[in-house]
C-alpha cells in the first residue's frame, strides 16, 4: 500500500503570469513533462527539451527527476541534480511554467483566502484577477494551493495579443458570437441557461454540464446557495452536480477553475448512485456581473482519451461572461417593466383622485362630451 504522502498529491501549473490548471498525481503512475505533446504535461515554451523531466513514486513519496533537459530543472532557485524528493509547496520551474506541488486542496484554500485578506497590499504587481487584484506569482510562499486558473478575462473578450492557432481561434470566435447574440434573444432565466449549455456543448469536449444561479445573496458560498436552472448530460443517464469544494471555491474567489485527472479524488467529481465518479476532468467557471457572482457554470468530461483543456476554459469564461450580461439584460427588462407598471397605477389613481375632487362648470356643448 503507497504511502498516505503519495495518496492525494497535486500540481498547480502556471504558465507565466497567467494561471492554467491542476494536475492530479496517481500513485503508481510516472507523469512527463516537456514540449513534446506525447507528454501528460505539456510545456509550451521552447526553452523546454521535448522529454524534459519526470514525476514518480519512491521511497514513499514523490520524486522529480530531470531527464537531460537543455535549460534545467529548478526546484524553488536551485537546480535538480538527479532525483528530487518533492516536500509540500515546492515550486517547479521549467522555462516559464512553474508547477506548485502540493498535498492537501483544502488547506490550500484556507491559506489563499487567508493571505488574500492579509497580505493582499504587499503583493506586487503580477497576474490580475477578475475581481481587480494583483497576485505575484513568483514567490513560493505566496503560491495559493487552488484548483482555480487566475485568469481575469478571457482572452476571446479583451483583445489580447496572446498567439492562438488562428483557424481554431477564429471558429471559437465565430461560435461565441452566435452565443451572445442567442443568448441576448432569450425571454428568461433557463432559457438563457439552456441557450448557454447547447453553446458550450457545442464548442468544448465535454459530456456533462450544469448552469447553477444564487439563490439570494447571503453568506453561504457552496452548492447549498446556489439552484440548478439548466442541466444536460451526454454519455451518461444524468448530469452529475457540482461538488461543494469547486462551488465554494469559484464563488470566494470569483474565478475559474480547471481540474483534471479527477476520477478518484471527491473533492473534484461527484460520486454517482455507486459510489464512483464518472468525470475525468472538469471545469468550473464563475457567472460574473461587475464585482457580483450571480452563479456558475459546471462541465466535465467523462473520456479518458479526451481531457478537458485551458482552450476550453477560455471558452466556457467567455460564455460565462456572455450569461452575466443576458441575466442583466433581463434583470433591467424587468426592473423597467415593474417602474412602468407602477408608473400607469399612478397615473390611473391620480386620475380617479381628479375626477372625485373637479367639478366642471358649464353647459356648452364642448363640457358635455368631457
Amino acid at each position: 500500500m503507497a504511502d498516505s504522502s503519495t495518496d492525494l498529491a497535486y500540481l498547480i501549473i502556471r504558465d507565466g503570469t497567467k494561471w492554467s490548471d491542476v494536475f492530479r498525481l496517481l500513485p503508481g503512475r510516472t507523469v512527463t513533462l516537456g514540449r513534446s505533446a506525447t507528454n501528460q504535461i505539456v510545456i509550451k515554451d521552447e526553452r523546454a527539451s521535448r522529454q524534459h523531466a519526470e514525476i514518480f513514486t519512491a521511497e514513499g513519496g514523490w520524486v522529480l527527476r530531470d531527464l537531460g533537459s537543455r535549460n534545467g530543472t529548478r526546484v524553488g532557485d536551485r537546480k535538480v541534480e538527479g532525483d528530487h524528493l518533492l516536500q509540500p509547496g515546492d515550486v517547479i520551474r521549467i522555462a516559464q511554467y512553474q508547477l506548485t506541488f502540493v498535498v492537501n486542496l483544502e488547506e490550500g484554500l484556507g491559506r489563499r483566502l487567508a493571505e488574500e485578506s492579509t497580505q493582499g497590499e504587499r503583493r506586487e504587481k503580477g497576474a490580475t484577477t477578475a475581481t481587480g487584484r494583483d497576485i505575484h506569482v513568483l514567490q513560493p510562499e505566496e503560491s495559493p494551493a487552488v484548483i482555480t486558473h487566475r485568469r481575469g478575462r478571457t482572452r476571446f473578450l479583451d483583445g489580447s495579443d496572446e498567439p492562438v492557432d488562428a483557424g481554431a481561434g477564429s471558429r471559437a470566435a465565430t461560435l461565441l458570437c452566435r452565443i451572445a447574440f442567442e443568448l441576448a434573444q432569450q425571454p428568461d432565466e433557463h432559457a438563457v441557461a439552456q441557450t448557454a449549455l447547447d453553446g458550450l456543448f457545442a464548442g468544448t469536449d465535454i459530456d456533462g454540464g450544469g448552469i447553477w444561479l444564487r439563490q439570494t445573496e447571503g453568506s453561504r458560498s457552496g452548492v447549498g446557495s446556489l439552484r440548478l436552472v439548466a442541466a444536460r448530460s451526454e454519455l451518461q443517464p444524468r448530469y452529475h452536480k457540482v461538488t461543494d469544494f469547486l462551488a465554494r471555491t469559484v464563488l470566494s474567489d470569483g474565478e475559474a477553475v480547471l481540474a483534471r485527472n479527477v476520477s478518484e479524488d471527491s473533492a473534484l467529481g461527484s460520486r454517482d448512485s455507486q459510489g464512483r465518479i464518472q468525470s475525468t476532468s472538469v471545469i468550473c467557471a464563475p457567472i460574473r456581473h461587475g464585482d457580483r457572482v450571480l452563479g456558475l457554470i459546471h462541465t466535465y468530461a467523462t473520456r479518458d482519451e479526451q481531457e478537458l483543456s485551458v482552450d476550453d476554459l477560455e471558452f466556457t469564461l467567455a460564455v460565462a461572461e456572455n450569461v452575466a450580461l443576458a441575466l442583466a439584460n433581463l434583470q433591467r427588462q424587468r426592473e423597467l417593466a415593474d417602474n412602468l407598471s407602477q408608473k400607469q397605477r399612478e397615473i390611473v389613481q391620480l386620475r380617479e383622485r381628479l375626477g372625485i375632487e373637479s367639478e366642471l362648470v358649464g353647459t356648452s356643448e364642448a363640457l358635455q362630451q368631457v
